[in-house]
């Protein structure tokens, strides 16, 4: 995993390259990759924590794999999860971040990441109260859980949004991949087909700029 995070950081990394507003992230990024076992942070995420609140994740909580239940009017009434291979007992960050890195709405990414964080709080401590369990989440504990998953969104950014956004001719079978496809500075030609997306390139520029402004309000 080490070796593959490596080549996917630096190539999303090589992909903004010299777009001026996304100097700050660029070295974020490379400097997180460079001072900080990524590979050993994502591991320690996707286990139980010795202390607080852990909940079952779905762990691959993006739009594709959630049905919605609409009525006729238009408005969503339900929705329903599917695809549970990845399922693990960990941080609530582990699904709340995917979510939100993967499928939310530009606006929400750019100015609204908070009002959703705290209306998720909320509910999850009244949900908690209602069903009888005596733990809770604190915003403190949120907010260090959060720092905690900063690799975590990396690697989301950086290494699976290119298999969700790549063109239906680029998709690969993991299958097939091997390590031999990322013991080089790059991922073999396979790999970096998924890169070629206009989709990723032209989103990845504003994830990453978002990221940056985001976890370092966190980290400061």
């Amino acid at each position: 995993m080490e070796i593959w995070l490596q080549s996917c950081v630096k190539t999303a990394v090589e992909i903004v390259n010299g777009i001026s507003d996304c100097k700050s992230a660029v070295e974020m990024f490379l400097s997180r990759l460079n001072s900080a076992n990524i590979a050993e942070s994502i591991g320690i995420l996707s286990n139980p924590k010795k202390e607080g609140l852990n909940v079952l994740n779905h762990g691959d909580l993006w739009i594709n794999n959630m049905l919605f239940k609409h009525t006729d009017s238009g408005d969503v009434e339900d929705v329903k999860f599917i695809d549970f291979q990845l399922s693990k007992f960990t941080s609530p960050m582990v699904d709340l971040l995917y979510f939100m890195w993967t499928s939310a709405s530009e606006d929400v990414r750019e100015s609204r990441q908070q009002e959703l964080y705290d209306v998720y709080l909320q509910t999850l401590n009244e949900k908690l109260k209602e069903l009888g369990c005596p733990e809770r989440l604190s915003e403190e504990e949120f907010h260090q859980d959060i720092i905690a998953a900063a690799d975590w969104v990396i690697l989301v950014i950086c290494g699976t949004l290119p298999m969700m956004m790549c063109d239906a001719e680029d998709v690969i079978d993991l299958a097939e991949v091997n390590r031999d496809d990322f013991t080089s500075t790059q991922p073999s030609e396979k790999i970096l087909k998924m890169y070629n997306s206009k989709h990723y390139r032209s989103t990845l520029p504003n994830l990453m700029r978002q990221f940056h402004s985001w976890i370092s309000v966190y980290m400061s």
